[in-house]
């Protein structure tokens, strides 16, 4: 799956942010690898319970995107992999240009009209 399929999901954008609250949290105190919960404090805005925080960890993990050991609660802590912060250093450019923002509004216009058109097509 592409970075800006996800970022176009509620649950791609929630990995997204989860994965920016690590990379920032890591830079910020120089670790290797932040605990769960510091990321879901850092990621707030998300409303993630651990079951949801457990479940996008996972994902993160098939996307290759992060590391992690799993104990008997679940996931403790992550380390990200080179790929995350790739992951994370495209998706703030295009978060914070506005030509991006315009071209990802226009496209999902777009896709919502072409779906649309084959709903009424077919009624």
């Amino acid at each position: 799956m592409s970075d800006g399929v996800l970022a176009q999901s509620a649950s791609g954008l929630r990995q997204l942010k989860l994965l920016v609250a690590l990379k920032e949290l890591i830079d910020e105190r120089g670790i290797i690898e932040a605990w769960s919960k510091d990321i879901i404090e850092r990621a707030a805005e998300t409303d993630l319970d651990g079951v949801g925080f457990a479940q996008d960890a996972e994902l993160m993990k098939a996307n290759g995107w992060v590391d992690f050991e799993e104990s008997l609660v679940g996931v403790d802590s992550l380390r990200i992999k080179q790929y995350g912060r790739d992951v994370v250093a495209k998706f703030i450019e295009s978060r914070d240009s506005a030509w991006e923002r315009q071209r990802y509004a226009t496209d999902a216009l777009l896709r919502w009209l072409h779906v649309r058109d084959l709903k009424n097509a077919y009624h």
